[in-house]
């Protein structure tokens, strides 16, 4: 789908977090094991392949879309967004920026390339 210039769908989204990463291919995490922060690094342009499910702060867990499902979730998103092309741009980029946090598709830098993507309506 084109928006004000910008093509939705699983290839773009993937490019544009390529070329996020690459800037910034690291992310510490915290090692229990080794009791300090590690730096590992971001698959740059790829769905991520192990959960990434934060703890929130009263122990419980999270879930964002399991890996097996992001492309399907992608493929709903983008099928619903080509129906709602009618909505004020703001309101169709306030629906695509939590649908893609909710599906977080990537190990890292999922709210950095949900902002660019949004912030281009």
């Amino acid at each position: 789908m084109l928006i004000t210039g910008i093509c939705l769908d699983a290839d773009s989204i993937k490019f544009v977090h390529r070329e996020i990463v690459r800037h910034a291919p690291f992310n510490a995490v915290y090692s229990p094991e080794l009791k300090q922060k590690i730096r590992i690094l971001i698959p740059q342009g790829r769905f991520k392949n192990a959960p990434n499910s934060p703890t929130r702060n009263d122990g419980l867990l999270f879930e964002y879309c399991p890996p097996s499902e992001v492309q399907n979730q992608l493929n709903t998103l983008i099928n619903i967004t080509n129906r709602l092309n009618y909505l004020h741009p703001i309101v169709l980029a306030a629906y695509i920026h939590k649908q893609l946090i909710k599906i977080h598709p990537f190990m890292d830098g999922n709210g950095r390339v949900t902002r660019i993507i949004v912030s281009s309506f």
